[in-house]
């Protein structure tokens, strides 16, 4: 599987994320504030089908 694009839905918003064409991977840093929002990461593969991310890792800070 080839990966095209990421993204990440954050409550209703979707932002689009920039991959290197040396990377297989993308990352990126955000902050939310307490309370109730959704978060769903993800990948656009090179045949246009969407997939859900390989693998998240979510910090939670105090």
């Amino acid at each position: 599987m080839k990966i095209s694009s990421a993204f990440i839905k954050i409550g209703d918003k979707k932002y689009n994320l920039k991959m290197s064409d040396k990377l297989d991977h993308t990352s990126i840093n955000i902050n939310i504030e307490s309370g109730k929002t959704t978060m769903e990461p993800g990948f656009i593969l090179e045949n246009g089908q969407a997939s859900v991310a390989f693998y998240t890792d979510i910090d939670f800070l105090f």
